[in-house]
């Protein structure tokens, strides 16, 4: 018996000249992606939010594939935004600037994140 996919649904903001897909970085962790290995540092995150922003060139094509390998069936819905520009966002970092090995739970709140950042 072939099992059917699950569906799920991400955004797609589509800039003037880029794209990025939209994903929470709580359902990243979740579905096994690791930040520092899996993405390259043209994707972002926005520390306000946790929502990391895959680049569309690179990371988004290696995110699908590994969901469909995972059996989702995912579906973008496009967003145009002409101008969201993540690089201008203070709240907004490379990923490879954010160590994601400093994590901590919170007895209070649940999961959180403690930020730090990479010496470059």
């Amino acid at each position: 018996m072939i099992k059917e996919k699950t569906k799920i649904t991400f955004t797609h903001i589509e800039t003037l000249g880029h794209g990025y897909l939209k994903v929470s970085l709580y359902d990243l962790v979740g579905f096994g992606f690791d930040m520092e290995k899996d993405f390259t540092d043209f994707s972002y995150i926005d520390l306000e939010t946790h929502n990391i922003y895959l680049e569309q060139d690179c990371d988004l094509n290696k995110f699908l594939r590994v969901m469909s390998d995972k059996n989702y069936d995912v579906t973008i819905i496009n967003d145009y935004k002409p101008t969201f520009e993540p690089s201008e966002k203070i709240s907004f970092f490379h990923l490879d600037q954010v160590d994601f090995n400093k994590k901590y739970f919170d007895q209070y709140y649940g999961r959180s994140w403690k930020w730090t950042f990479k010496k470059k």
